[in-house]
C-alpha cells in the first residue's frame, strides 16, 4: 500500500474540525500527484467503506515510467479517464504495458465551462458517460480501480459523490471528501501549467477560482435527493442494473463487528 500523509493534515484542510473521520488515512502520497484518495475508511450504516478498492484523483503521472501500478504505489488493475478526447491527448500513460484495463468516459457539459456549469449539468448533458464511468468503477472495484480527470476535482468529484451516496456515506462526509482537494490544488495547477494545452485554459484565473466550492457539491447532492431520492434513483433510471449496485455495496462495505 502506498505511503500516506502525516496524520491530521487532511482533516484540518476540510474546515470541519469536528469531523469523526481521520481523512489522513485515506490520502495516498504518490510521486508528482497531489490529490489521490482511497474511498475507504468512511462510515456508512452498519459498517465502513473498505480500503484498497476504489481510488480517486488527478492524472496518474506517477505511473509514467513505472513497470506496474503497484510499483508506483497504486494497487489497481483498472483506470477510468473522465477527460474529453482532445484533453486526454495532452497527457497519457502506457496502460497496455502496465497491464491496466483502460476506459475512457468523457464527462462534458453544454452549460459552459467547469467554472460556470453546475455539477448536475454533467448528469443532464452526459448520462450515458456517467453510467459508463460508474458501472466500470463498480465492476472493477474488486481488483482495484482508479478514476480521474486532470485535477481530480470537478468531474472526479461528481463520480465520487455518486459512488459514496450509493454506499450510504452521509452528505457532510461526501462534502468533506470533496474539500480535501484543496490541500493540493496549488501544486496541481503548477504542474498543469507546464503541460502544453493547459496553459491557455488556466491563464488569467486565480487560485481561489480553482478551489473546490462547497456550494457546487452540496447542490448536486440536494438535486439528487429532491429529484431522484438519491444517487441510486438516478443511476437506476438511467440504466444501471440494481444487481451491479448491490454487488458493489457488498464488496465495498465492511460490516461493523457484532
Amino acid at each position: 500500500m502506498a505511503d500516506r500523509h502525516a496524520a491530521g493534515t487532511a482533516r484540518m484542510s476540510t474546515g470541519s474540525p469536528h469531523s469523526t473521520v481521520d481523512h489522513s488515512r485515506r490520502v495516498v502520497a504518490l510521486e508528482g500527484m497531489h490529490n489521490v484518495r482511497d474511498l475507504g475508511g468512511l462510515p456508512v450504516p452498519a459498517g465502513t467503506t473498505r480500503f484498497g478498492k476504489v481510488f480517486r484523483g488527478d492524472f496518474p503521472i506517477a505511473l509514467t515510467g513505472a513497470t506496474s501500478a503497484a510499483e508506483a504505489g497504486l494497487p489497481i488493475h483498472s483506470i477510468v479517464d473522465l477527460r474529453r478526447g482532445s484533453e486526454a491527448g495532452r497527457e497519457q500513460i502506457d496502460h497496455e504495458s502496465l497491464g491496466i484495463r483502460f476506459t475512457t468516459s468523457s464527462l462534458v457539459t453544454d452549460h459552459g465551462t467547469s467554472w460556470t456549469a453546475t455539477y448536475y449539468d454533467y448528469l443532464v448533458d452526459g448520462p450515458d458517460e456517467i453510467i459508463l464511468a460508474v458501472r466500470t468503477v463498480m465492476d472493477d472495484a474488486e481488483n482495484g480501480v482508479y478514476f480521474h480527470c486532470a485535477a481530480g476535482k470537478d468531474r472526479t468529484g461528481v463520480i465520487a459523490a455518486l459512488l459514496l451516496d450509493v454506499l450510504g456515506v452521509e452528505h457532510p462526509l461526501i462534502v468533506e471528501d470533496f474539500l480535501l482537494t484543496d490541500v493540493g490544488i496549488a501544486n496541481i495547477l503548477e504542474r498543469l501549467r507546464a503541460v502544453p494545452g493547459y496553459e491557455g485554459v488556466l491563464a488569467g484565473r486565480t487560485l481561489d477560482q480553482h478551489r473546490p466550492q462547497v456550494a457546487k457539491i452540496e447542490a448536486l447532492l440536494e438535486s439528487l435527493n429532491e429529484d431522484w431520492s438519491g444517487a441510486e434513483g438516478w443511476l437506476l433510471a438511467h440504466g444501471l442494473p440494481l444487481e451491479v449496485i448491490e454487488r458493489f455495496r457488498a464488496l465495498m462495505i465492511a460490516p461493523d463487528p457484532q
